[in-house]
């Protein structure tokens, strides 16, 4: 508060000056006059300054008049102090440092030197008024709460705050922060009043007490205070109707119910009063989360998906008030809950193997066993590896299984429709638990992953299953046989396949490289090795493979050999070693490298004891007890280079429990000149081993072998000729000896295959594969059945009726295949002969073929005969029809006359001149053969031919128009036009020429290939195919702007015939070693 001080001041100013007055006046001296008597200051309030006064000083007598001031007190202040008459001067009284309630007077002197009433004396006076007294009215204001917590009012909550003197100013602050007030500042006789007061801090059934300090701003004014009291009432009881509310859930993770899920709130008597609810476990809801004494609360059904199954959980509500005095309250919820479903899928991995390119695979199904205590609620979501999606389809994607029940049966269907082709496709099914199951006793997750592999686009039809050579066999644990082989070949047969041959499909490895060793650890695991380190690996029974990145060697490898996934191995050339144990890695072992020779083969008997066979004929088997960290050679005897080696396990039942044998076989023996076999066993299962040397009785290499047990057992091999002329060997044990199997039994007609390279049986079915087919038995080897095909002479042309299922093959030897399923099966036709160069099919009853001795064959009425020979010496390259009665061969018949071209006018086949095909007017030279012919129609024509000859004719013939292209070397083998102005031929080192003037003209196009090509086809003007030697296949899709070769092919071979289906999609192509090729895609992926 500020204090008023009230100051009075007086001055009193004195001073005369007298002079008398003569007749004669003479000057006067100066004379010190002042225009006030005196000077009084009276303060408005202590510690204020009153406001400043003047005075006159002026010259009453004659010349100057300086003055000066003396004996000024500190507090006053003259402006100036000093000067010459006249004057105004300024008095300022500065109350700083004087007592309030006190009085000062000074006398100051004014002095003027030669003044004749110096000095003048001005007393100057200052009262400052007293310090002010604060008092309020009432002292004292009394607050009373209804309720405890609740709001404290007052009847009369002000005071009146007065101070003598008006100026005075206060300012005032409450203690504790419970009080409340306004104003908090002001002046004398203002009215404070205080809010009401919120009791809420403050104890209950207690008064409780706080001040009102007013202050003054005035230095030295003593504060007064008002006593502020809150009379609070009691707090009343909170009371439950119970103190546990009990639910039960049906299902795991499933609502929680209960008979009575309600409670009420009361007061005991002492008032009421305001609650609020909390649950300790999220859990736990309830309704209303507050309100006042008589609520009646209700929980609600309860989620368990957060609660453990099988249990039974507990938490509480704490009913609280500020008002009341036992707060809180805590009433138990308590939950029973039964045991969590489980999901058990019938399968983990299912794998999906499309027979062709983009042909579905058939469906597979699987199903969901609950074996848990809740039923199970279940959806399945399929995620997609790499770039391809929404190819996989299942026929419920969710459902519920009771408690130990099992689900309906699931379909899973591939569309492999809009994959591509040549790759493996995989995905995951994945189960979630919708329901039997909690956040804290989950379902867990099942996944099921899915392969696919979708074949290249080209698939072989013949020799079946492949041209290259099928380097090993084996079977996995569910009886499928899998066969890898060069080029990246893998297939695999269906489960039990009656003759594990005809139903072989084409499984994708995701390589080029040559495979020459496959091992299944179990139904779903696969390995495979090859040229450059190359190791796949398959987790999906085989639908997909990824290479193996922690191959350590570049190294061609031959074999491997699996204990059990966590036990591994893997040989090959410069002597290599490789082991994989559960570290999933392959390291090279102590003794890899050792020895330079090419290690052709590994059987492990346990996980440190073990064979290899080696291409070397001085030391051709070895023998590790430490899992090769080092190598001992075995006595061989006189065994060339071995090549396989296979042991028997051990017989507990035996008088020998611990007792092997084991075979080994090779390249014919040093003595008799026969394929090596050793017989190698050893009593105590280790060292020293006994080898004994059993004649075959084959003179060619023995490669593989497998024993089924100690009276059953093959060896396979062959002639290894380059390339091989003669069939294979198969040799079967019976215990004692060794001999010769039969296979091919039933159709001496049919080729027999090659070189079998690898032997493999399970349950009493075997598979030899090796080169251009393979043999099986399914009866423990009593018989055997030969796969290869109906032929594997060269073939050289194709060609298909519309209805794309009637088509035929004609190559060497007299060979001629038909097919009426498309090529899903061909036959080989009889009644012809001769080397066939060329093909035609007018319809499905309507074709004809041509041969290197000048014949033409006709097919009619169901079968082949021979429809004319023409006369004179060469051959016949090419044949044409236009209907069934224009028909036109070309090649190169010496009779008399070189003639070219030979025309078939509905019943007999006459040469055809080109005297004016050259210009200015000569015939084709006699040199030139003509290797490939095309009509449009009866009338419009083109053939082409050797030193880069091409003839086109409008007339059917009868006259020819030739071209000679650059470069003359070049030989034509093949033309095909898509009208009567655009064409293509193709010939040697590659070359392609379009002609888009009827064939006048031809320009070169970039075929990608320096390879011969040996044939083309259009099926419009945009999309075309030609194929050519070491099984080039090149396409375009914009009418040879751009030509691309396919990558998807699947040979080595040469190929020398292509048809496409009108459709651009379905197309054959065929070549050396009767080779048939066959796409549903255009050949591409």
């Amino acid at each position: 508060m500020r204090r008023i001080l009230v100051f009075a001041c007086m001055i009193l100013l004195a001073g005369c000056g007298r002079g008398s007055h003569q007749a004669s006046p003479s000057p006067l001296p100066p004379s010190l006059h002042l225009g006030a008597a005196g000077l009084s200051f009276t303060g408005i309030s202590c510690g204020s300054n009153p406001a400043s006064q003047t005075f006159e000083i002026t010259n009453a007598g004659e010349g100057t008049l300086t003055w000066s001031v003396s004996n000024v007190p500190s507090w006053l202040l003259l402006t100036p102090s000093s000067g010459t008459a006249p004057t105004t001067v300024a008095a300022q009284v500065d109350t700083a440092g004087l007592s309030c309630g006190q009085s000062y007077s000074q006398t100051i002197h004014i002095e003027a030197s030669g003044a004749g009433n110096t000095p003048v004396d001005v007393t100057v006076s200052l009262t400052i008024p007293p310090l002010p007294v604060i008092t309020t009215d009432p002292s004292k204001i009394t607050f009373a709460a209804s309720t405890c917590g609740g709001v404290a009012t007052s009847a009369s909550p002000s005071f009146i705050i007065t101070a003598a003197e008006s100026s005075f100013h206060w300012s005032a602050a409450a203690d504790p922060p419970w009080i409340h007030f306004a104003p908090t500042s002001g002046a004398a006789g203002a009215t404070v009043t205080l809010e009401n007061i919120d009791t809420s801090t403050l104890p209950c059934g207690a008064t409780s007490s706080g001040t009102i300090t007013i202050s003054s701003d005035n230095t030295g004014v003593s504060p007064s205070s008002v006593t502020v009291d809150v009379v609070v009432p009691p707090r009343p009881a909170i009371i439950t109707s119970t103190l546990k509310v009990t639910f039960t859930a049906v299902t795991c993770g499933g609502s929680a119910t209960s008979g009575s899920p309600s409670f009420t709130i009361s007061s005991d008597g002492n008032g009421s009063f305001n609650w609020s609810g909390a649950a300790s476990k999220p859990w736990i809801q309830f309704a209303p989360t507050s309100g006042t004494d008589g609520s009646t609360v209700t929980v609600a059904n309860i989620d368990t998906s957060t609660l453990p199954c099988g249990a039974v959980s507990s938490g509480t509500i704490a009913i609280s008030s500020t008002e009341a005095g036992n707060s809180p309250q805590s009433i138990t919820v308590e939950v029973t809950i039964p045991a969590a479903a489980t999901m058990n899928p019938s399968a983990s991995v299912l794998g999906f193997f499309a027979t062709a390119c983009k042909v579905s695979p058939d469906p597979q199904p699987f199903t969901i066993q609950n074996n848990g205590g809740s039923p199970l609620g279940w959806s399945a979501a399929v995620t997609y590896t790499g770039q391809a999606s929404g190819w996989l389809a299942l026929d419920i994607s969710s459902g519920t299984v009771a408690a130990g029940a099992t689900s309906a049966t699931i379909t899973v269907t591939p569309d492999a429709s809009g994959l591509t082709c040549g790759l493996g496709h995989s995905a995951t099914i994945t189960l979630t638990a919708t329901a039997g199951g909690s956040n804290a006793s989950p379902v867990p997750s099942k996944t099921i992953e899915v392969g696919l592999s979708n074949p290249m686009a080209w698939a072989h039809q013949n020799p079946k299953p492949t041209s290259y050579p099928i380097n090993d066999v084996t079977f996995s644990e569910l009886g499928v046989a899998w066969a890898a082989g060069d080029g990246g070949t893998l297939f695999r047969s269906p489960p039990d396949s009656p003759d594990y041959g005809n139903n072989w499909i084409p499984v994708v490895s995701g390589t080029g490289a040559n495979l020459r060793g496959i091992y299944f650890v179990s139904a779903l695991e696969g390995w495979v090795v090859g040229d450059s380190g190359t190791i796949l690996h398959s987790t999906d029974g085989g639908a997909t493979w990824t290479a193996d990145t922690t191959s350590p060697t570049s190294q061609h490898l031959q074999s491997v050999y699996f204990l059990d996934a966590s036990h591994g191995w893997a040989v090959g050339n410069a002597g290599t070693v490789l082991y994989r144990d559960s570290s999933a890695t392959w390291t090279a072992t102590a003794a890899s490298g050792s020895k330079p020779s090419q290690f052709t083969h590994i059987f492990m008997n346990d996980a440190t004891h073990g064979w290899i066979t080696v291409k070397n004929s001085n030391e051709s088997l070895l023998w590790t007890d430490n899992n090769w960290s080092t190598m001992t050679p075995q006595d061989q005897k006189s065994a060339a280079d071995l090549y396989s080696v296979f042991f028997l396990p051990k017989d507990p039942n035996s008088v020998l429990p611990n007792r092997l044998d084991g075979w080994a076989v090779g390249a014919p023996d040093k003595v008799s000149g026969h394929g090596s076999i050793l017989h190698l066993y050893s009593d105590t299962g280790v060292e020293p081993w006994t080898t004994e040397l059993v004649d075959s009785g084959t003179t060619f290499p023995l490669l593989d072998l497998f024993i089924s047990g100690p009276n059953l057992g093959w060896a396979v091999g062959g002639d290894e000729g380059n390339p091989p002329t003669l069939p294979g060997t198969i040799l079967r044990w019976d215990g004692s000896t060794w001999s010769p199997v039969s296979f091919n039994v039933g159709d001496a007609t049919l080729p027999s295959p090659k070189v079998f390279k690898a032997i493999a049986s399970n349950s009493g079915n075997g598979v030899a594969v090796g080169i251009f087919g393979m043999a099986f038995t399914s009866s423990n080897g009593s018989d055997w059945g030969n796969v290869s095909g109906p032929s594997i002479n060269n073939l050289t042309s194709v060609g298909f009726a519309l209805d794309g299922v009637n088509g035929w093959a004609v190559g060497a030897g007299g060979t001629v295949l038909s097919t009426s399923t498309g090529g899903t099966d061909w036959v080989k036709e009889s009644g012809v002969a001769g080397n066939f160069t060329g093909l035609s099919v007018v319809s499905a009853t309507n074709a004809w073929a041509v041969n290197d001795t000048r014949q033409i064959y006709h097919y009619s009425s169901g079968s082949w005969g021979l429809q004319a020979t023409l006369a004179g010496s060469g051959n016949l390259k090419g044949v044409y029809f236009a209907d069934a009665a224009n028909g036109w061969a070309v090649g190169k018949i010496t009779n008399g006359t070189v003639k070219q071209v030979y025309y078939y006018n509905g019943t007999s086949w006459s040469a055809q001149s080109t005297a004016t095909c050259v210009p200015p007017n000569s015939p084709l030279p006699a040199t030139v053969t003509m290797n490939g012919v095309y009509f449009l129609d009866a009338s419009k024509g083109w053939m082409v031919g050797t030193s880069g000859w091409t003839a086109r004719t409008i007339d059917g013939g009868v006259t020819w128009s030739c071209t000679q292209t650059n470069p003359t070397s070049n030989t034509w083998n093949a033309v095909h036009f898509v009208s009567a102005s655009t064409g293509w031929a193709v010939g040697s080192s590659g070359r392609i020429y379009r002609t888009t003037d009827g064939g006048a003209t031809w320009a070169s196009q970039a075929s990608s290939t320096g390879s011969n090509l040996f044939a083309v086809h259009f099926s419009d003007a945009t999309h075309g195919w030609a194929v050519g030697a070491a099984g080039v296949v090149v396409s375009t899709l914009n009418g040879g702007s751009n030509w691309t070769p396919q990558s998807s092919v699947g040979t080595n071979q040469s190929l020398t015939g292509l048809y496409f289906a009108p459709n651009g999609l379905e197309g054959w192509a065929v070549g050396a070693n009767g080779v048939i090729l066959h796409t549903v895609s255009g050949g591409t992926n």
